[in-house]
């Protein structure tokens, strides 16, 4: 006899009740006789072409078509479905399954099924990407199989506000690479956002990132922008990918994951690099331009913008920032070094650099003369 099961017969209006129910029943598997109950004056049928009518995830339950698997506890929960934990049979795999209830969203997945078979077989062994394990579209449950993470979504980072510019645009630099890699598989986000954006910040400070919801309509969201934008971001491609990580690069950039477009947003970088490779993105879909994310990580990564930084803080400031002051030296002078404030502290910098690995380089030569005369070599 199989363990009990839940499942959901879809919305009524019942008789003396202001409110809509949705009506479920609790049963045996493989032995209960599920029956819906008829539409009559006692109760009605409400037609929601949106409602999941069918199995419902609970807790202890196992998978009709993946009966090893047993649900521990609902992860999260959104307008597609919801997502639970599960472990395998042996108490040793664990993964996520993301439970598509959704009659709108579900009609869309099974037109993309040829990309999760992609990212099923061709592109679970990518570290950008989130593992994408398993799917059924076709079964009741319809779900999606993905790899347990402890990752956040970027906006739920508490750091995101902390991260320097440097580190930020490494965040975005992984997230050109992953959209890349899955672009040369014919795979395509449809939905990419600041939400798709899975961190870790490690000790370090240094960021891991993984991308998901690869195919997965969001169903709340509204492209910023005018009327044609909004019509193309229905027919995704790599292009509307591409329009919405520019949109993703500029918030991350001004610190503001929710900061729509502005029209002047050009104004608010100095850094030239960066400023062009937004550009680049945002005008995707302008004639002449080029969908291409692996020469905007390429460029992110050869720090070319970093330079640019540098030399924009050179001319700009003409003063010492306030707890910066220069000690005088014998002489009287203020320093020895002339120039603006940022050259003479770089050039102290790097002689104190160099100074450094004098010293290291001297005691690393004594230590090799004490062996040797110890040894007699």
């Amino acid at each position: 006899m199989g363990g009990l099961e839940w499942r959901s017969h879809g919305v009524f209006t019942i008789d003396g009740l202001s409110d809509a129910w949705e009506i479920c029943e609790l049963g045996v598997r493989s032995a209960s006789d599920w029956c819906s109950p008829a539409s009559g004056e006692a109760a009605y049928r409400v037609v929601d072409k949106e409602q999941h009518a069918g199995w419902l995830a609970s807790c202890g339950q196992t998978l009709p078509q993946r009966p090893s698997w047993e649900l521990r506890r609902p992860v999260a929960s959104d307008s597609v479905g919801e997502t639970w934990s599960a472990i395998y049979k042996d108490k040793i795999k664990r993964r996520d399954f993301n439970f598509i209830q959704s009659q709108k969203a579900l009609s869309i997945l099974k037109s993309r099924t040829i990309w999760f078979s992609h990212l099923k077989e061709n592109l679970s062994k990518c570290n950008r990407i989130l593992q994408v394990y398993d799917f059924d579209f076709d079964g009741d449950p319809p779900f999606i199989a993905t790899r347990p993470t402890s990752a956040k979504p970027l906006g739920k980072v508490p750091e995101v506000g902390k991260l320097s510019l440097e580190v930020r645009v490494d965040i975005v630099a992984q997230v050109a690479e992953a959209l890349d890699i899955a672009h040369q598989f014919g795979v395509v986000h449809g939905a990419f956002s600041a939400r798709s954006v899975l961190v870790r910040i490690s000790s370090r400070g240094t960021p891991r990132v993984r991308l998901a919801g690869f195919g997965i309509p969001d169903l709340t969201c509204r492209p910023d922008g005018d009327g044609k934008v909004q019509q193309r971001a229905y027919r995704v491609s790599r292009r509307t990918d591409i329009q919405a990580f520019g949109l993703f690069f500029w918030q991350l950039t001004s610190l503001n994951l929710e900061r729509p477009l502005i029209e002047d947003w050009e104004r608010k970088i100095q850094q030239s690099g960066l400023r062009d490779a937004i550009k680049s993105a945002l005008s995707v879909f302008d004639e002449g331009s080029y969908d291409n994310l692996q020469a905007i990580a390429a460029g992110l990564r050869s720090g070319d913008w970093i330079r640019d930084l540098n030399r924009i803080a050179t001319e700009s400031f003409a003063t010492p920032p306030r707890g910066f002051e220069l000690l005088p030296s014998a002489s009287g002078k203020s320093s020895q070094f002339s120039g603006p404030w940022w050259s003479r502290f770089l050039e102290g910098r790097r002689q104190g650099e160099e100074s450094r690995w004098n010293n290291v380089r001297a005691m690393r030569f004594a230590a090799k003369e004490r062996f040797r005369i110890f040894f007699g070599l």
